[in-house]
């Protein structure tokens, strides 16, 4: 995501405004929540809130952070039963 933004930025005549960076943080963050990849959302909304600190979507953010861990948790426990068996 990073890797991108930044090639995105050095573009001649690309017009990327701070807030769309927001929402593309954000919106990335989001999509791995919904592909149920608790861990890597859980990095990607931390990333989100300490690059953008006022963010536009923090709100939203502060919603979903509580799922995100009960997930991520409930997640971990699931695989230490598995890996048990």
């Amino acid at each position: 995501m990073n890797d991108y933004l930044s090639y995105v930025k050095n573009v001649p005549n690309s017009d990327v405004s701070e807030a769309g960076i927001d929402s593309i943080t954000y919106e990335a963050a989001e999509n791995l929540y919904t592909q149920t990849k608790f861990e890597q959302a859980a990095n990607a909304f931390d990333g989100y809130t300490q690059k953008f600190p006022n963010g536009i979507l923090l709100r939203m953010r502060i919603t979903i952070a509580p799922t995100v861990s009960t997930k991520r948790k409930s997640t971990a426990k699931r695989l230490q039963v598995l890996n048990s068996n």
